[in-house]
C-alpha cells in the first residue's frame, strides 16, 4: 500500500469515526430532548386534569353556598341581607342563587325548608331559659368547697 493509499484510508477512517461519534451525540441529544418533552407533555397533562377537577370542586362549592343563600332566602331576608350575612355584595348573591336554581336544587339537602312566615305577625314561640335558684346555688357551694352536703345529698364514695 501506498503512503498516499495509506493516508486517504487512514482520513476516511478518521471521517468516519468522527460522524459516527456526531451520530451518536446527536441521537443521545434527540432522546434527553424526547425524554424531556414527555416528562412537561405528562406534568401539562396532569395538571390540566387537577385544573379540571379543582374547578368541579369550586362549582360545587358555589352550589352549596347557593343553596345555603336560597335558604336564607326562604327565611324571608332581602337579597341585600344575605349580601349582609355573608359578606357578599348583592350581584354575587343573586349569581349564587341563580347557580344553585340552575343546579336544580332549591333548598339545602341536609335541611328541610323552614315554615314561611309573615314578617308583620311576630311568633309566640319563646325558648325556656333554665332558672337558677339562687338559694340552691349558694347551698351547694361550700359542697363544691368541700364542706356539708345539703340536706338529701350524698357525697360519692
Amino acid at each position: 500500500m501506498s503512503p498516499r493509499t495509506a493516508a486517504l484510508t487512514q482520513a476516511k477512517e478518521a471521517a468516519r469515526a468522527r460522524k459516527a461519534r456526531a451520530d451518536h451525540e446527536a441521537e443521545d441529544a434527540r432522546r434527553r430532548r424526547d425524554a424531556a418533552e414527555l416528562a412537561a407533555g405528562t406534568e401539562f397533562e396532569v395538571h390540566r386534569l387537577a385544573r379540571g377537577e379543582v374547578r368541579r370542586a369550586e362549582r360545587d362549592c358555589e352550589v352549596a353556598m347557593g343553596r345555603a343563600v336560597l335558604a336564607l332566602l326562604e327565611l324571608d331576608n332581602t337579597v341585600e341581607r344575605v349580601a349582609e350575612l355573608t359578606g357578599q355584595d348583592a350581584k354575587e348573591v343573586r349569581r349564587l342563587r341563580a347557580l344553585a336554581a340552575e343546579a336544580g336544587s332549591a333548598t339545602p339537602q341536609a335541611a328541610p325548608p323552614a315554615p314561611r312566615r309573615s314578617r308583620a305577625t311576630p311568633t309566640t314561640e319563646t325558648t325556656p331559659v333554665p332558672v337558677v335558684d339562687a338559694g340552691a346555688a349558694s347551698a351547694s357551694a361550700p359542697a363544691a368547697a368541700g364542706g356539708p352536703e345539703p340536706a338529701g345529698v350524698t357525697a360519692p364514695q
